[in-house]
């Protein structure tokens, strides 16, 4: 809705935060906060498997670059233990997403995070 105000019925996701930098998991956190019914967070692809199997997110806003297990890693198990999770691939890194990035539900560049409350709209409305 334009006018700011947001009807009972619309239900708020569950968002989980995907990234190994603090800061930017506090800027995505603080754009998204109006957006979600509760916001998880995960600083490593091991810690976000957990939450996943645990929480089954409706969207989870993934890093791409991340020691140890990538993004492309943590989406694969998202496809296996939540498949109804939205994925938005969230990176500085790639100017162009990679191939696998093509199922995700968004690509946005950490330049763009402010773009981010709209993208996680967009992803809900196509659940």
């Amino acid at each position: 809705m334009n006018d700011g105000l947001r009807r009972v019925s619309e239900e708020r996701p569950t968002i989980l935060i995907v990234d190994d930098e603090d800061d930017i998991r506090n800027l995505v956190k603080v754009a998204l906060q109006d957006e979600a019914k509760r916001i998880l967070e995960a600083d490593s692809g091991e810690v976000a498997i957990e939450a996943i199997y645990k929480h089954h997110p409706d969207v989870v806003i993934l890093d791409y670059m991340m020691p140890r297990m990538d993004g492309q890693a943590v989406a694969r198990c998202i496809e296996l233990l939540s498949p109804q999770s939205r994925v938005i691939l969230f990176t500085g890194y790639l100017a162009v997403p990679p191939e696998w990035a093509l199922r995700c539900s968004a690509y946005v560049q950490k330049t763009d995070f402010d773009t981010l409350p709209e993208v996680v709209r967009s992803a809900m409305r196509a659940r």
